[in-house]
């Protein structure tokens, strides 16, 4: 038997059974696009409660594109801080069904869905600009340039 059966045995959660399995596989195969790139997405896959997100930097910003189908500009949050930016997704969807007799029925779901993306450099929190369309919320995040001082002799 091997320790994986054996720590599979002796785990109660399904969820933490599925993170022992993806955790073996990341150190055990070998990775086929890149050490960084087969962490990303191993990382990338743990949570449920998440989105995917891509970040592009350039010299002066930063552009952060997460796929949101079916999410409505108003139930979209986002958190600017200096070197860090959150987006939180809060859907509330409820439904009633009426029948004779003064029957009726009322379903209501939740979902809350957080990214939170940290940057290596000072942002503009001011100039930050976000745009919510077809499903695609694209943020243009502005980067503080620091002072260039001239060295004497």
């Amino acid at each position: 038997m091997t320790d994986f059966e054996k720590r599979k045995k002796s785990l109660p959660h399904e969820g933490v059974h599925d993170f022992l399995n993806k955790m073996d596989r990341l150190f055990s195969d070998k990775p086929a696009k890149g050490m960084l790139q087969s962490m990303n997405d191993f990382f990338g896959s743990v949570s449920s409660g998440s989105f995917p997100v891509d970040v592009e930097e350039t010299a002066n910003d930063y552009f952060v594109s997460a796929s949101l189908p079916g999410i409505r500009r108003n139930d979209i949050d986002i958190e600017i801080l200096p070197q860090t930016v959150t987006i939180r997704i809060l859907k509330d969807k409820q439904q009633s069904v009426e029948k004779k007799d003064f029957l009726s029925a009322r379903k209501r779901q939740s979902t809350s869905l957080t990214r939170t993306i940290s940057l290596s450099k000072p942002i503009d929190e001011q100039r930050v600009t976000a745009h919510h369309r077809d499903g695609i919320l694209r943020l243009t995040i502005p980067k503080i340039r620091g002072k260039s001082i001239k060295v004497n002799d």
